[in-house]
């Protein structure tokens, strides 16, 4: 088994001690599913952005700040991935309040609306529209916290390939 399903796996068992007892099954697979899913777009959307702004040598942070950077940058997001977040509600910028003991359910209960929100009108609706709905963030707001923390380890580069399957295989292979 490679070192990465290691941690995949060390991670979801992780989590899962945080909530056992909390929450049934269905429960937990909406919320760890749904934060995996929104780091996972998170992740892509800033990745995408800040290699097609290499040409303009910025950041998609760093784009966002300029009004005239604005449009064209989420134009481009909603043409080619089929969404759009706004770099105050990425994953990074959400871990990094967190991190400065900041609350954070507002904003990430806003980042999980916004992602659905943004396909509104195009093609991606269907596939974006009520993505997360089943992740009610007031049901367990203490375990909200940990969730964000635990899965930080998680990065893009590992989703690649059918990492959300083996995932989904993995949990349900356990009974969770």
């Amino acid at each position: 088994m490679s070192e990465y399903k290691n941690q995949l796996e060390s991670n979801l068992w992780a989590i899962a001690d945080l909530l056992r007892g909390n929450m049934d099954a269905n429960e937990y697979k909406n919320y760890i599913l749904g934060f995996i899913f929104y780091k996972y777009l998170s992740e892509k959307i800033e990745l995408y952005l800040d290699e097609s702004l290499k040409v303009d040598k910025m950041t998609f942070k760093e784009a966002w700040k300029k009004e005239e950077f604005k449009a064209p940058v989420k134009k481009q997001a909603l043409n080619n991935l089929g969404y759009f977040l706004e770099p105050e509600f990425l994953f990074s910028s959400i871990v990094e309040q967190t991190d400065k003991g900041e609350m954070i359910l507002g904003n990430l209960s806003e980042a999980l609306k916004r992602i659905g929100d943004s396909a509104t009108g195009n093609e991606s609706q269907d596939d974006f529209e009520n993505l997360f709905e089943d992740v009610d963030l007031t049901s367990y707001t203490p375990y909200v916290f940990r969730i964000c923390i635990l899965s930080t380890p998680f990065m893009y580069h590992y989703y690649k390939n059918d990492f959300f399957k083996e995932m989904y295989y993995y949990l349900n292979k356990k009974g969770v």
